[in-house]
């Protein structure tokens, strides 16, 4: 009995071992060091309205297994640097309000998107402030804008939609299918009125806390700071396929030409979807239009462009997409119809930045998105985002106070 519990001592040790020369071995190759990695901890803290803000006066890194970066949060949650809310009266000053893709996660400060725009367009005559941050919904942008925002009296408003998710994430029916999860605010319309309801606003936070609370310290730290546990998920997710998935819910109305009858979730019509589908469109496109109302009562211009995700801008993934869903019939160009055409039914100049991603990654440009554990942009591919908006900024007369 004891040479059996030696031996199973032996044997836990070793594995101890084993498990701590792995973990030691990923760090290097991914990070090239053996510091803790920190994936997004202490980037976010709870906010009453909006489900969740960035720490104010951090820095950080932003870590995963695509990247490795240092950010910078300034004093008022936004990313880079600090920003006076008193106009500079010799530089014309634009405010982009969009989610991960402007956030630029993945990238350095000065690789996002908004800061290299400013930098084509001359820093001396024109200043960009990033009031984006990762996973928020229009909901949540609208609600930091009239928070945060207006504070800075823009001279121009330049909103980055994301249809891939947006309209699911914006309307609460259709987020609990698409996400399960709620802990952001939601929109809806009352007698024709946007309304927002802030009640679910604390939930992500309450369940996160709670379900620490209940695990083991050993567990938090693993799923906090284990590479190894990262790359395990990761490879489980791929070789899986991950969850089952609907693509009437996560493509949906926004990117395909018909619902996927094929592929519905069980008990689920053609018409629960268009009726889900309906008012998600409905609240967003409300959500857009008070923006503009809001961003033109400060003397404002307003304009929209849409930030586009691995399936708008890169056809060899979409091509992927489709092959797994082959009875769907997937037209990216849909959303893109009904967003221009509700700019030039409401006079909001509407640009988008997939085209010439798309244009890149034909030309052989490898390094556009990100491709393992991350569909987001790259540094390259922010520049390939900045250098189209600039060129259709510069095109009219949006730049001009």
């Amino acid at each position: 009995m004891r040479r059996q519990l030696g031996n199973f001592l032996a044997l836990l040790v070793s594995l101890c071992v084993a498990l701590v020369f792995i973990e030691m071995s990923l760090r290097l190759y991914f990070y090239g060091n053996l510091d803790q990695p920190d994936y997004h901890t202490q980037l976010y803290e709870p906010h009453p309205t909006r489900g969740w803000a960035a720490r104010p006066n951090l820095e950080t890194r932003l870590q995963d297994l695509a990247f490795n970066v240092p950010l910078s949060m300034n004093s008022r949650g936004l990313r880079g640097p600090e920003h006076s809310l008193e106009p500079d009266p010799k530089r014309f000053r634009i405010l982009i309000v969009s989610d991960s893709a402007m956030f630029g996660t993945g990238v350095r400060d000065d690789e996002t998107t908004p800061a290299q725009l400013e930098a084509l367009l001359g820093r001396d005559r024109f200043e960009v402030i990033n009031l984006s941050l990762a996973a928020y919904s229009t909901v949540q942008e609208y609600v930091f804008f009239l928070e945060e925002g207006l504070k800075y009296r823009p001279d121009l408003v330049l909103l980055g939609f994301a249809p891939v998710n947006d309209i699911q994430t914006n309307y609460q029916p259709l987020q609990e299918k698409y996400q399960k999860s709620l802990g952001r605010p939601y929109a809806s319309l009352q007698n024709g009125k946007l309304a927002i309801d802030y009640s679910t606003a604390g939930d992500r936070t309450e369940r996160r806390a709670k379900k620490r609370a209940l695990r083991s310290w050993l567990r938090n730290y693993v799923t906090d700071h284990s590479v190894t546990y990262r790359l395990l998920r990761a490879a489980v997710g791929k070789f899986r396929g991950g969850k089952p998935v609907d693509p009437n819910i996560f493509l949906g109305w926004a990117f395909l030409e018909d619902f996927a009858m094929d592929y519905a979730e069980p008990g689920m019509t053609r018409a629960d979807y268009e009726r889900l589908w309906a008012g998600g469109w409905a609240v967003t496109k409300a959500l857009i239009l008070d923006m503009r109302d809001k961003a033109q009562g400060i003397g404002a211009k307003f304009a929209m462009f849409i930030a586009p995700s691995k399936i708008e801008g890169d056809s060899e993934f979409r091509q992927s997409v489709q092959e797994a869903f082959p009875a769907a019939r997937i037209n990216i160009r849909k959303i893109y119809r009904e967003l221009k055409s509700l700019g030039d039914a409401e006079g909001i100049p509407t640009f988008e930045v997939a085209a010439a991603l798309d244009e890149a990654i034909r030309r052989g440009e490898q390094d556009v998105y990100f491709d393992f554990a991350d569909e987001h942009w790259t540094a390259r591919g922010h520049e390939i985002a900045a250098e189209a908006l600039a060129r259709q900024l510069t095109a009219g007369d949006l730049l001009t106070k």
